[in-house]
């Protein structure tokens, strides 16, 4: 929910700015300036990272800022520029649809090439078809593929409904409800920073083009628009900093961060993955990912207010604010027992994918027997600092030396020192 809390804020923060009307005297060429400069620094960041989604959401963002201060302004009830508004309406929440639901998360897997050109093909095409409203000896065949597309912008499946603003054309009503849905669903099965923000994003285009706020308030909530991408985008990028990027729990960056933070008593313990090397050769890279995943969601569990973190390769590590060693050891154990009781299940190659009912029941039976799966243990040691001058590097190094003595004693244990 976390993710969620700047873009929405931004929102109404600039809602309540231009419903109260408290800058009706600010600078039109500076709010629209701000947009511009807000999306350079987006769009290097992103390019940066290689995080294409947020440079593009930032690049429509922009190019909205543009038409609503140079194409529509207030007032102007123009037939092209009404045709390019309910365009612009419309393609602007299909285009973040898009934008989120097609490609991967991870940097580099977000297929922006291909948005960009699909997102380029459709702003000429419309481009197109504007221009020639705007020209003196439009073509016949601008004419007709205007007529076609005009009769699809300016559909009304609603009819004239009292109450409902009028300003926007009825099917950007449609696709908007549709992205917000659709992309906050997915926020909801698979948080991303590019989705909370694009739903901050679409509640400010939606209400500065439904809405009567004024080429002020409108602006402003354009700008409230560039600055929730932006903070999205530095949102992302910590997130890329700090959190594992294959557990999904946070990294050895975020443990050193915490470390320094320890003033006062503390424990660590490190956890490593007993013949983790073993699984990785019999079973493959794919396994040994499973496994550590595995290991992951059992650190979660862990009590006495322990912090987890992947330290790296098999290897994991837990802080303990406030703790001494023996009862940090108890907590780090009962994690330890509770992954040693579970089987991790590996799918057999040659295993069809829809099994009988007899099969299914033989497999079940196999489970609750231990025989199927295999089973993934870890050791580790724990320390605690004694005293104020020692060091905190100096307590991971005592920790790694008890985890050691776990491993010599047979792994599968934990040894406090």
């Amino acid at each position: 929910m976390t993710t969620f809390f700047w873009p929405i804020a931004i929102f109404f923060a600039a809602l309540y700015v231009a419903g109260e009307n408290r800058l009706a005297g600010l600078d039109l060429k500076m709010l629209e300036r701000s947009v511009y400069v807000l999306a350079i620094f987006t769009v290097f960041g992103a390019y940066r990272f290689k995080l294409s989604a947020f440079a593009l959401v930032a690049l429509m963002v922009a190019l909205g800022g543009y038409l609503t201060h140079n194409i529509f302004p207030a007032g102007d009830e123009s037939a092209p520029d009404r045709f390019l508004f309910a365009a612009w309406l419309i393609l602007f929440p299909l285009n973040l649809i898009l934008i989120n639901l097609w490609g991967g998360d991870k940097p580099g897997e977000g297929r922006g090439g291909l948005k960009a050109l699909l997102i380029a093909a459709q702003a000429a095409f419309i481009w197109y078809l504007w221009d020639g409203l705007n020209g003196s000896f439009p073509s016949a065949f601008q004419n007709g593929i205007r007529e076609m597309v005009a009769g699809l912008l300016f559909w009304q499946p609603f009819g004239s409904v009292t109450g409902i603003p009028q300003q926007a054309p009825q099917l950007a009503a449609i696709t908007f409800a549709i992205a917000f849905l659709l992309i906050l669903g997915r926020q909801f099965f698979r948080s991303a920073n590019v989705a909370a923000g694009s739903i901050g994003i679409l509640l400010s285009v939606a209400v500065a083009s439904a809405f009567e706020t004024g080429i002020v308030g409108t602006g402003l909530l354009y700008t409230a628009a560039a600055i929730i991408v932006f903070v999205s985008l530095v949102g992302e990028i910590y997130r890329l900093a700090f959190t594992d990027d294959l557990t999904g729990i946070p990294s050895r960056r975020a443990f050193n961060v915490e470390l320094r933070k320890q003033k006062r008593a503390f424990a660590v313990a490190m956890v490593d993955v007993d013949h983790f090397k073993r699984v990785n050769d019999k079973y493959g890279h794919d396994v040994g990912d499973q496994a550590l995943r595995m290991v992951a969601r059992h650190l979660q569990t862990v009590a006495g207010g322990g912090k987890y973190f992947r330290y790296g390769g098999e290897e994991f590590a837990i802080l303990f604010p406030g703790r001494e060693a023996v009862e940090s050891a108890h907590f780090v154990e009962a994690v330890r027992e509770s992954l040693a009781a579970h089987r991790l299940g590996i799918r057999a190659k040659d295993r069809p994918k829809r099994l009988s009912e007899n099969q299914a029941e033989q497999r079940r039976t196999k489970r609750a027997k231990g025989i199927l799966g295999i089973t993934i243990t870890f050791s580790a040691g724990v320390a605690a600092r004694k005293d104020k001058k020692q060091t905190q590097h100096s307590v991971v190094a005592a920790a790694d030396k008890a985890l050691y003595q776990a491993k010599n004693k047979g792994r599968n244990r934990t040894v406090a020192v």
